[in-house]
């Protein structure tokens, strides 16, 4: 990857998958990045990270999509639901696999996990 002829100052906004990687890239491009996030520190207790097959695209071209689907939960179906009385929106229902090329996966995020080490890396 090429370093930047005019170093920025980057804020990234969110410590999930899209945001450590964000931060990651503009980093290895010479840039200064700082990540925040609404939570003080990274913890066993807390959010997960959902992995969309687009995002498994992107992680395979770095070639460490294996890992996400070696730790992650595939998920064959999907239902959104309106918060305020549970009626169903929408539905997908079949394998992301099939109609994507690339699993939807769910991760569940401890700090020290493998996958934040190997995008921290990159």
């Amino acid at each position: 990857m090429s370093k930047t002829s005019f170093p920025l100052h980057i804020s990234v906004v969110g410590a999930g998958i899209a945001g450590l990687a964000a931060a990651t890239l503009l980093a290895q491009d010479g840039h200064h990045v700082q990540v925040l996030d609404c939570l003080e520190r990274l913890s066993e207790i807390g959010p997960g990270i959902q992995v969309t097959p687009n995002a498994m695209r992107i992680l395979d071209s770095w070639g460490i999509k294996d890992i996400f689907y070696e730790e992650g939960t595939k998920i064959d179906g999907t239902q959104i639901r309106r918060y305020s009385n549970g009626n169903v929106l929408g539905k997908h229902i079949g394998s992301a696999l099939a109609l994507y090329y690339y699993q939807f996966v769910s991760l569940f995020f401890p700090p020290a996990h493998p996958y934040i080490d190997l995008i921290l890396a990159l």
